[in-house]
């Protein structure tokens, strides 16, 4: 059972009762009320009456007044007053001496069922010194009751038409107001199924639309979260998928030259051609773990926030650099501004050491390669490294950033590229909140620009 259902069901278990017993209530309320109005008005007859009869024999001479039976004669008139005036109505009178409890002055007012129909009842003494004689007026309610049932009869349609009202009322207004409830349920079930989160339309402002907007803005988080797990599964997957390729290559060549100097005849010139290119693939290898290695440890570690220095931080990389470049011949030039900004120095240094060999293994012997640091406004630095190599095509910087895509796959296999430095070096600045462009022709070199905040944003619990 659906929970407007339930709602519904309870509702009317509560409301239908409720109606119920207040119409009930209020034509017994009525009731009553005309009930003490037809006692009253008898009441006030009876009195009236009893007070005339005893003026009227008080008016007539000492000699008639007494007469045994000048009550009766008196009231004879008045009887048939009353007789005539309503014929289901009576008046007499009765002589009852010292026998009855009732006080002069008091009625006694009651009513008694005797059958079909209730009848009225009113006694009252006549004033002294008449009072051993008693009013006896009686009248039958059966009018009164035929009203009364009547009216029950109204209130009773009054009761099923309201019932039936709030029924129909009470259902459709709870099923419309459930019915974003319903669509958000089935979104849901199909998000469920694997297909993507269809937004629920948001309709006025209550409570459950709230819900539905909040419902909408969760659903498409979880779909974008989704959308990013499986890029991140299929570029996981992408990366030991080439990994296992890139590794393959040169396993298969050290075996090979290993299984050659084992059991083949050769000379010293082909030993060492041999041990060198052992030796090169394994250094490779081993470059290829370490990096591997530091990109693992950077995805897991928390940026460690510290000022960092332009000046020194550029010394740092000549220094470490030095080795290398003076090896290839390459002359790095510099342009650093002293500019202060946050970040974690060794992720830093690691960045522009991988953009500078990049740039170094996409160089001939003698080129230049330029480094610059510099504000780029006052919330934004840029570094920038520009050199003179082989340059880029335009669909091979969209990839770029790939891990082991290589846009030479020889040249940068001969120069020990791993193939995951740009990934590392993506990785770093995303994890920086910055930005990193790529600007390339071919054979005219490569400019590279990474665009980082000066002060990193804190995230404050």
């Amino acid at each position: 059972m659906r929970l407007w259902q339930r709602i519904y069901i309870i509702a009317l278990l509560l409301f239908l009762p409720v109606l119920n017993v207040g119409l009930f209530m209020g034509a017994r309320m009525i009731f009553n009320y005309n009930m003490d109005v037809t006692k009253g008005q008898a009441s006030d007859e009876v009195h009236l009456l009893s007070r005339t009869i005893v003026k009227d024999i008080e008016s007539l001479d000492y000699k008639q007044q007494m007469d045994d039976y000048i009550v009766y004669r008196v009231a004879e008139p008045y009887v048939n007053y009353i007789t005539n005036k309503d014929a289901n109505a009576t008046l007499e009178v009765h002589y009852v001496g010292e026998k009855t409890t009732l006080q002069m002055g008091q009625q006694d007012i009651s009513i008694y069922d005797t059958g079909d129909y209730p009848e009225i009842r009113v006694l009252e003494l006549l004033e002294a010194p008449y009072e051993n004689y008693q009013l006896f007026y009686f009248k039958p309610l059966d009018d009164f009751y035929k009203l009364w049932q009547s009216l029950k009869l109204v209130f009773g349609i009054i009761s099923l038409c309201c019932s039936g009202v709030l029924a129909v009322v009470l259902y459709l207004l709870l099923y419309e107001m459930t019915v974003p409830l319903q669509r958000l349920t089935q979104s849901v079930k199909l998000m469920q199924k694997g297909e993507p989160w269809q937004a629920v339309e948001v309709e006025g402002h209550d409570d459950i639309a709230d819900l539905t907007k909040s419902f909408n803005e969760m659903g498409a988080e979880i779909e974008a979260q989704m959308e990013q797990l499986y890029r991140e599964s299929k570029t996981k997957q992408q990366l030991v998928d080439d990994l296992a390729h890139e590794m393959r290559t040169p396993l298969t060549a050290i075996y090979g030259y290993a299984e050659y100097l084992q059991k083949a005849p050769y000379t010293e010139e082909e030993k060492l051609d041999a041990l060198d290119y052992i030796m090169s693939e394994s250094k490779r290898l081993s470059h290829m773990g370490q990096e591997l290695l530091t990109m693992a440890i950077f995805r897991e570690d928390e940026v460690n926030v510290e000022q960092i220095d332009s000046v020194s931080l550029a010394k740092d990389i000549s220094s470490l650099l030095q080795g290398s470049l003076r090896e290839k011949r390459l002359k790095l030039i510099k342009s650093i501004k002293p500019v202060s900004f946050e970040g974690d120095r060794a992720m830093i240094v690691c960045l522009l050491r991988n953009l500078i060999e990049n740039a170094a293994r996409a160089s001939d012997s003698g080129a230049r390669i330029w480094l610059t640091i510099d504000k780029s406004d006052e919330k934004t630095i840029y570094m920038r490294i520009k050199d003179e190599g082989i340059g880029m095509e335009a669909h091979d910087l969209e990839r770029i950033t790939d891990a082991f895509y290589r846009v030479d796959k020889a040249r940068s296999r001969s120069n020990g590229g791993a193939g995951i430095g740009l990934n590392l070096c993506d990785l770093i600045v995303k994890k920086h909140s910055g930005t990193m462009q790529f600007e390339s022709v071919p054979k005219q070199g490569t400019t590279v620009t990474v665009l980082l905040p000066v002060q990193i944003e804190r995230n404050e619990e």
